[in-house]
């Protein structure tokens, strides 16, 4: 699995987009033919073209990460290219995402990985009646067909379904 991409924040002219460029990626590495634990770098590059994005943040995501800034510099970090640091450097995409999950049995939610949390995020858009293809940009896919098969999800119950299915099919007859 080629690894989870990560953001590295840069300065850029509009504040509401971040530049995606950089990809978090996990190699195993072969020694003698014998197999390495993984070791985890950052590359200059996304997966694909695609990948080299602008996504949009709100202003409650803007607003949050100023606030992950300040704790930053208060704890001695305000010098890292990274929002999510410790005293190693950088958390790795395996700690943040452990974190994410066990904040979520810690609130009582349902667990949600980092991965499921951008599948949740690209549904909300395609709820939300985005364009598909400003979509497929956002969030860096080559092919509308991989946003579509492999990540828009029905977010509605039974019923909001069978709700939102008769309405999409009822017709009034109109008296003439």
């Amino acid at each position: 699995m080629p690894g989870i991409p990560a953001a590295v924040l840069r300065r850029q002219p509009r504040p509401y987009l971040v530049p995606i460029a950089s990809c978090y990626t996990r190699f195993a590495q072969v020694s003698d033919g014998t197999w390495k634990p993984p070791v985890n770098i950052i590359v200059d590059h996304t997966k694909t073209d695609a990948g080299d994005r602008n996504t949009y943040l709100t202003e409650y995501a803007r607003h949050l990460i100023e606030l992950i800034k300040k704790c930053n510099e208060k704890n001695g970090y305000g010098d890292s290219e990274y929002l999510f640091v410790g005293e190693e450097g950088k958390l790795h995409a395996g700690t943040f995402d452990f974190r994410i999950r066990r904040y979520c049995r810690n609130i009582g939610i349902s667990e949600k990985s980092m991965h499921k949390i951008r599948k949740t995020y690209i549904s909300t858009l395609f709820d939300a009646d985005l364009n598909l293809n400003t979509i497929r940009e956002q969030v860096g896919h080559a092919d509308e067909k991989t946003t579509l098969k492999s990540y828009v999800f029905n977010r509605k119950t039974d019923i909001q379904t069978q709700t939102a299915i008769e309405k999409a099919l009822s017709f009034k007859i109109q008296k003439v």
